[in-house]
């Protein structure tokens, strides 16, 4: 090897060093956020994220600076994940009124209501739709429009009152835990539903609200699948996964 090639290959080992220097000083981190608030490792191709991607375990996430709609702005990790978390929630709630809204009228009202717990297997008594509307339709107008159902389901959920009228929130929590749309709850669904909203520990009361419901695979690792579990299941055991339901 030349003595010239020498020096450039010593140059480049020197240049190498003290970025790794610099960069361990500085505690920056070798993520970095694209611009569309895509979590990207660096040196490694970017995978779209799923729908409702899972939070890190951590609260000491390092500081990042991303971007929201062409603004930047600096966040902690998590917080950054935070905002993306409920924007995906917040389209999953929109997706739910859309499937709730059969008529397709830009609107939730009673029939439609009726036609939504008949889907599940469920056939409402006497005044129980009536009920249900009531206890969200704030303006006394018959219907929900998409803004109505995002304030409803948001004020409920948030409620600690424990005489809030929560019949139409578990229908709608139902259908924001079946994100497939096939009309029942996956263990899995409501794990990684659970597990971003209330954080890892929430999976523990989705194991329990599951127990019972296990199938052995017929592995000798003793593996098992959790049987999915229908509206009438689910009302049968919410209060085991959402507080003060």
């Amino acid at each position: 090897m030349s003595s010239k090639v020498e020096a450039e290959a010593k140059a480049k080992m020197q240049m190498k060093a003290k970025r790794r220097e610099q960069f361990s000083k500085q505690g920056k981190s070798l993520a970095k956020f694209s611009t569309s608030g895509t979590y990207e490792p660096r040196g490694h191709v970017a995978r779209k994220p799923s729908k409702l991607a899972s939070l890190p375990d951590t609260n000491t996430s390092p500081k990042v600076i991303f971007k929201i709609n062409g603004t930047e702005a600096t966040h902690n990790l998590q917080e950054a994940l935070q905002v993306e978390l409920r924007k995906c929630e917040e389209s999953q709630l929109m997706t739910v009124f859309d499937r709730m809204d059969v008529n397709k009228d830009g609107k939730v009202g009673a029939g439609d209501i009726d036609a939504t717990l008949r889907s599940l297997g469920h056939t409402p008594g006497e005044d129980e739709v009536s009920s249900m509307l009531w206890e969200v339709d704030d303006d006394t107008k018959g219907h929900l429009t998409a803004e109505d159902f995002h304030t409803s389901y948001y004020r409920i959920r948030e409620s600690t009152e424990q005489d809030e009228p929560r019949s139409w929130f578990r229908l709608v929590e139902f259908m924001m835990i079946d994100e497939d749309g096939d009309g029942t709850v996956e263990f899995d669904e409501a794990a990684k539903m659970f597990r971003n909203r209330y954080g890892k520990d929430a999976v523990a009361r989705v194991q329990s609200m599951f127990a019972g419901r296990a199938e052995s695979l017929g592995g000798t690792d003793g593996a098992v699948k959790f049987k999915a579990m229908s509206y009438a299941d689910f009302l049968g055991s919410i209060k085991l996964l959402v507080p003060n339901s």
